[in-house]
């Protein structure tokens, strides 16, 4: 569906001056805001249509009050309250730039954090705020994930394309982005694997085997040359590659040379493909648009396999 610029932006403002209703009136604004976005009447707002749309902000303020009567009034704010004004802004935009539920958005930016860090957020473009939020969201999962990965599923697959379906499954587990639900396999016939309608997202799969006597360097290598034969990028171009090869596995910082080699050989204003991720052993190393690197432990389970499988049988890939 068509973006509508204005109405998002009638929106944005809209929660804006609900979160300033509730500040205004003394609830405690943290607990209102956690309240707020996962309330019936915010989900109903999430959807294309919806007659909250049209409701005033103070009409909605009420209706999430009448939702949590445990909302608690205090004295007097402590918090900043264009921390506030902006949050609720923030949360908005969020929400219609990724397709993301609120109740999601809350699991990557709890209000508190996002007040907090209002002065370092607030003056980056949202999408880089939303990636940043992401980011550290998955490094403050790492522990967790360590231990999942002790019992994930470990991929027996000779098939290279599989690790292509694998590579969006991953990329949706670290942005939670509904767009990378719904892209499309394209195969050879783009300079991607996967597309969405927009173009505005393009994911190349990649694998690596001992067999292939390949390395990392030579492998992205090999990924540029073949995406010159496509003159069309997508906006955000992000290449993918599973790393099964025991020169890595058996000196994991052999990849983390590699990697900055490949940083030196390929800055972002040279590459294609902007962001970078290698999975080697239950971690992904990413590469971002600036050059930064950062670790994530990333379990799959029987599951998610079965799902991929199920994913590539619906796309009639065998």
């Amino acid at each position: 569906m068509e973006r509508n610029v204005y109405f998002e932006n009638y929106i944005n403002n809209l929660q804006k001056d609900i979160f300033l209703v509730a500040y205004d009136s003394r609830y405690e604004i943290v607990q209102f805001i956690s309240s707020y976005m996962k309330s019936n009447v915010r989900k109903e707002m999430d959807k294309p249509y919806s007659s909250w749309h049209n409701q005033t902000s103070y009409r909605i303020f009420e209706e999430v009050l009448t939702e949590n009567s445990s909302l608690k009034k205090i004295k007097n704010q402590t918090v900043n309250r264009d921390a506030v004004e902006w949050l609720g802004f923030f949360y908005s935009k969020w929400h219609f730039l990724t397709g993301e539920p609120s109740k999601t958005i809350l699991r990557f930016l709890k209000p508190i954090k996002g007040l907090k860090d209002y002065y370092s957020l607030h003056q980056v473009d949202e999408i880089e705020a939303i990636e940043k939020c992401k980011r550290l969201y998955n490094l403050s999962r790492n522990c967790h994930r360590k231990n999942e990965n002790k019992y994930s599923y470990k991929a027996h697959n000779d098939n290279p394309t599989y690790y292509s379906f694998r590579a969006l499954r991953a990329i949706y587990k670290l942005k939670k982005n509904e767009v990378f639900k719904q892209m499309k396999y394209v195969g050879d016939t783009d300079n991607y694997d996967f597309v969405d309608d927009d173009y505005t997202y393009g994911i190349k799969g990649d694998v690596i085997f001992d067999k292939n006597k390949s390395d990392l360097i030579s492998k992205y290598e090999k990924a540029e040359s073949e995406s010159l034969k496509y003159r069309r990028l997508a906006d955000i171009s992000i290449y993918f590659c599973f790393v099964y090869s025991a020169n890595y596995e058996e000196g994991k910082d052999n990849l983390l040379k590699d990697i900055e080699v490949l940083k030196k050989d390929y800055p972002s204003s040279k590459r294609r493909y902007k962001t970078l991720y290698f999975c080697l052993s239950g971690k992904i190393y990413e590469v971002t648009s600036s050059n930064e690197v950062y670790i994530y432990e990333m379990p799959f389970s029987l599951r998610e396999n079965a799902g991929i499988l199920n994913k590539m049988e619906e796309e009639y890939i065998v």
